[in-house]
């Protein structure tokens, strides 16, 4: 029998890209999603060959997708309300989405103990000097999205201790690639960069620039979600940073996404600070490939040039697709 994966989120970035690895090592995904930041298009190839279907509908409506944990054999739960900003604005509905509606999957998922891989933050661990920061770093969260995430972790190893429930944390740096949003109020860095430097703009920097990031390309995340499911009875309960191990400034990247333009690019234009924004941001993560068997990263230089491809061939890049920092 084919194995069944329920993916939550997975019209979004990552979960779109999850769930062309999903299909690709054999298994049939229904993908929960909204739509409201995911789009159709990411995963039009997996529906049209029927190696996916698509139940439009938001991650709270549990009683929707509640049948299907009766057949599926692993769940990753993707689905978020992922920006700080927004979060900073409107703590109840970051609760809301992020907590609770976690906690009624988790619920779902004890019946069967059927495996739960959730994505979590580096955001749980706050403002920090640690040149890299590991697993055992007390948390110290700085916005209600954070704080979600934290609380996520914790209702997830109560479902291992309490319920049996397999469950798996991922603590997602600053994840990047193509299908990532430019565009918005809330855009992940990365695509916003590229985007004007493929428009021959200025980037934006909010802050001084020196703020340094661990950003992390989105087939690398995809390998640790992977493997995650397939080791989730080894490493139930716990949680594993995922990164590249490289702290990388906001200047920094400017300069790297400066090098995708075609004519001179144009010096930064620099923003206020964003409330709930941290100051330096980098994993250890000796620990995830000590556990998942995952030896080295794709280069920032690389993966950027690789994402910058991806906007070059549409003339109208995909909009309103998850971002995740």
């Amino acid at each position: 029998m084919q194995r069944h994966a329920l993916v939550t989120g997975g019209a979004g970035f990552i979960g779109s890209h999850l769930c062309d690895r999903l299909a690709a090592d054999g298994w049939f995904v229904t993908i929960v999603d909204n739509l409201s930041s995911g789009s159709r298009d990411s995963v039009a190839p997996l529906l049209a060959s029927g190696q996916a279907r698509l139940l439009e509908c938001d991650v709270r409506e549990t009683h929707r997708f509640a049948p299907l944990f009766r057949e599926v054999g692993g769940v990753f739960h993707l689905a978020a309300e992922v920006s700080v900003a927004r979060s900073v604005e409107q703590p109840v509905l970051c609760a809301d989405v992020n907590v609770l509606a976690f906690v009624e999957l988790l619920q779902l998922a004890r019946e069967r103990s059927v495996p739960v891989v959730y994505a979590s933050s580096s955001a749980v661990y706050g403002n920090r000097d640690d040149a890299a920061i590991g697993e055992d770093a007390p948390p110290a969260p700085t916005s209600p999205y954070g704080a979600s995430k934290l609380a996520d972790e914790a209702f997830a190893r109560a479902a291992t201790d309490s319920f049996g429930v397999p469950t798996v944390g991922l603590r997602f740096f600053n994840v990047y690639g193509p299908r990532q949003n430019p565009d918005g109020d809330y855009a992940a860095v990365v695509p916003a960069f590229i985007r004007a430097a493929l428009s021959g703009k200025a980037p934006q920097i909010h802050g001084d620039g020196r703020q340094t990031r661990d950003f992390v390309f989105v087939s690398d995340v995809v390998r640790a979600l992977a493997e995650s499911a397939l080791r989730a009875a080894d490493l139930a309960g716990d949680v594993l940073n995922v990164g590249s191990g490289t702290a990388t400034s906001i200047l920094e990247l400017a300069r790297i996404t400066a090098g995708c333009a075609d004519g001179s690019p144009l010096p930064p234009v620099f923003l206020p600070r964003r409330p709930g924004d941290i100051r330096n941001s980098c994993a250890d993560i000796r620990k995830m490939r000590t556990a998942l068997g995952m030896n080295g990263s794709t280069p920032i230089g690389e993966g950027i040039a690789e994402t910058a491809r991806w906007f070059r061939t549409r003339e109208h890049p995909l909009k309103g697709l998850n971002e995740h920092e």
